[in-house]
């Protein structure tokens, strides 16, 4: 948890709310169950290790562009009780949406509709809200 918190405040310094498009690699909270997805212990209930190890997978296939922050850091707030961890890819060079989601078909080419959704999501870098 501690790591995941200083990462996050890492993603946070680095993130620039002014609208632009970024792509949401992963989000999951504590106890999220998904079963398109295999947690570290096989099962498909993500606990906060997990959720670190999936961004540092992450970080290292993508690179320095990807941050971890949190659901109240960026668009509408999370309402849930417990910490939204949100692994964001932000190269910061996206032309618009289209551009975005060109980049998630490339990078997850055997995907497409919702499961692609589920892993490479296209999202705008706007200053959180309610």
């Amino acid at each position: 948890l501690q790591e995941l918190q200083r990462l996050r405040n890492e993603g946070v310094a680095q993130l620039t709310l002014d609208g632009h498009w970024v792509v949401q690699l992963a989000s999951k909270y504590d106890g999220v169950v998904d079963v398109t997805q295999t947690a570290l212990d096989g099962s498909h209930t993500f606990h906060n290790d997990d959720i670190l190890a999936e961004h540092v997978t992450l970080r290292a296939r993508f690179g320095n562009a990807v941050k971890l922050i949190s659901g109240n850091d960026m668009g509408k707030r999370s309402t849930r009780p417990q910490a939204l961890w949100m692994t964001i890819y932000d190269p910061g060079t996206f032309a618009g949406q289209a551009a975005a989601a060109a980049w998630c078909k490339a990078a997850f080419p055997g995907l497409s509709g919702s499961a692609l959704d589920n892993v490479c999501l296209t999202r705008q870098a706007k200053p959180p809200y309610d």
